[in-house]
């Protein structure tokens, strides 16, 4: 459940720009605010409703946004298994130690397995 943001929010980021983390700020006035840890003073903000409209393709006064979903994209590129749920792994070590037969137990870790060398 949300709570309504009557208060200044802050949070270090595990993104880095350089060494230095980036400071989120959401403010009692609507707004989210980035800068640098460290950094003295106000970093950059955006007013929230003013980042909705920019993201949703919206002009002021619009009730509702394009159709389709929002796609973002980053510049970053992506790391191998970026887009899986679970970490095929993982599956493969809880699959070893269950409680099922050993012949599901082996059917189970040769289907795990194949997956695993379709990614390679």
């Amino acid at each position: 459940m949300a709570t309504i943001l009557t208060k200044k929010i802050i949070r270090e980021s595990t993104e880095k720009i350089g060494d230095k983390e980036i400071m989120v700020t959401l403010t009692h006035d609507q707004a989210i605010e980035l800068k640098l840890k460290g950094k003295r003073g106000n970093g950059q903000a955006i007013y929230i409703k003013d980042l909705y409209e920019q993201l949703y393709g919206l002009k002021s006064g619009d009730k509702k946004g394009p159709d389709g979903p929002l796609s973002i994209t980053s510049d970053n590129p992506r790391k191998r298994g970026d887009k899986k749920m679970i970490s095929l792994y993982d599956l493969r070590s809880h699959n070893a130690i269950s409680t099922m037969g050993v012949a599901t137990v082996a059917k189970f870790d040769q289907i795990i397995k194949s997956v695993i060398d379709s990614y390679k």
